[in-house]
């Protein structure tokens, strides 16, 4: 299909940042099968990554010494394209050995901010009301305030810019392309509060629209000073 746009909603699988990676040890069952494994799951423990030999191959992992199988839950989620690359066209790359590593290194790629719900009367989300009025103040410049809109976004909910990733829209990665796009004006706001992130300072534009929208937070959601 069509590379997705800046602005697009899509679904991706999206790890859970805020669980600690565990390591899944790995080993054949005997010398012979190569399809069959026992598997050992740890927290990360010194010595990993810095190699080990005599590991057999497994098919389907091709674990190289120095590299460990990480274990974390995923959920499939919304996502917001924040940018995206069209990759480099390998065809014009000489043939041979450099196009080859072309084909491998090269392909598309998407940065996507995770899309996170809002506490609703139905279930417990990620962001409670007091929380959720501030985001939509641009209270959080991490945190990006998205509307319910058509059945992609089922409830209120946040793009959660401090989790923002790369990935590929490849075959078979549960990549899926929605047909909701964020219309220009709103996503210069959330590109405007990406600056943050850069060290940048926000156009006069959008602090004029920040402070505008802070002077109507609901009293319920001020902030509580000691």
């Amino acid at each position: 299909g069509a590379m997705p746009e800046v602005g697009q909603i899509v679904f991706c699988p999206v790890t859970e940042a805020d669980r600690r990676p565990k390591i899944a040890e790995v080993r054949r069952v005997d010398s012979v099968a190569h399809t069959e494994i026992l598997m050992h799951i740890r927290e990360q423990q010194k010595g990993d990554f810095l190699g080990k030999d005599g590991r057999l191959p497994i098919k389907g992992l091709d674990l190289q010494s120095t590299q460990e199988l990480i274990v974390s839950r995923a959920k499939l989620r919304p996502c917001l394209v924040l940018a995206c690359c069209d990759g480099v066209d390998a065809s014009t790359i000489p043939d041979g050995p450099q196009r080859r590593l072309a084909e491998k290194a090269f392909h598309p790629i998407l940065m996507l901010a995770p899309v996170f719900s809002v506490s609703n009367p139905y279930e417990l989300g990620s962001f409670g009301p007091v929380v959720a009025a501030r985001i939509k103040c641009f209270m959080y410049p991490e945190f990006f305030y998205l509307r319910q809109s058509g059945g992609y976004i089922k409830y209120p909910s946040v793009a959660r810019l401090d989790r923002v990733f790369v990935r590929g829209p490849h075959p078979g990665s549960g990549f899926e392309s929605g047909n909701l796009f964020l219309i220009p004006e709103i996503m210069s706001l959330a590109l405007e509060q990406l600056r943050y992130f850069f060290g940048q300072d926000w156009s006069q534009e959008y602090v004029d629209l920040r402070d505008m929208m802070l002077a109507f937070l609901p009293a319920e959601a001020a902030v509580v000073t000691a």
